[in-house]
């Protein structure tokens, strides 16, 4: 094994604090001239809401001049076109954003995703649902493969599978999908519905409508 002479081990439990005290400096900065931000480790969103989209890229690009300026200070280097810029509006017409970062112009598109939640220009979260079904469908099958007759495992335990993998998968962010279409409030409801008599053993004329009403999404 190698020593490590400069920095901190891979994994050590001081990088978080030490890291958060280092950029301290950046968010300080940004709270001073007002500037909303939200920031989670290293996974920074600065953003503004205004009626006028021409004064909200003059604010966005106020506020880049001045997280660059203290990047450089820190001697932080960004990767340009792994930021990226997404206007939330219903408006289907509209001229692009064009903001800049230390001279760098950052991509605009129309969905992005933070935190694990992919959101889309319109908040209709269709992107992000349809990630989400694709991954619950994936372990609902891998019930399928554990129920038998004879040889499969315990209704307890395939429940516990479904609440601690998909349910917990479903209900994370799903406090921001009121905005969504009613139709993917029943896709994510019926897959419930499926996991859960495919974990109970019941027939299959069991509909959603009859599980608990904090379970059902809609």
């Amino acid at each position: 094994m190698s020593n490590t002479h400069t920095g901190l081990p891979q994994g050590s439990c001081l990088s978080p604090l030490l890291f958060n005290i280092y950029i301290s400096v950046i968010t300080l900065a940004l709270e001073e001239a007002n500037i909303p931000y939200l920031i989670y480790a290293d996974a920074l969103v600065i953003f503004h809401s205004h009626k006028d989209l021409n004064q909200a890229s003059f604010l966005l690009n106020h506020a880049l001049s001045i997280l660059a300026s203290n990047l450089n200070k820190l001697h932080f280097s960004v990767v340009t076109h792994k930021c990226k810029v997404v206007i939330f509006t219903r408006k289907r017409r509209f001229v692009p954003l064009k903001l800049l970062l230390d001279g760098d112009p950052l991509p605009v598109v129309s969905e992005i995703q933070y935190l694990g939640l992919i959101s889309d220009s319109n908040l209709r979260w269709k992107a992000d649902i349809f990630q989400l079904t694709s991954f619950a469908y994936k372990w609902a099958n891998l019930l399928r493969a554990l129920v038998g007759s004879w040889w499969g495992s315990r209704p307890s335990s395939l429940l516990q599978v479904y609440k601690s993998i998909i349910r917990a998968k479903i209900e994370y962010g799903c406090c921001f999908f009121g905005s969504t279409a009613l139709s993917h409030h029943k896709k994510l409801n019926s897959l419930q519905a499926s996991c859960l008599r495919t974990a109970l053993g019941s027939n299959t004329y069991l509909q959603y409508g009859h599980l608990s009403p904090t379970k059902n999404l809609s």
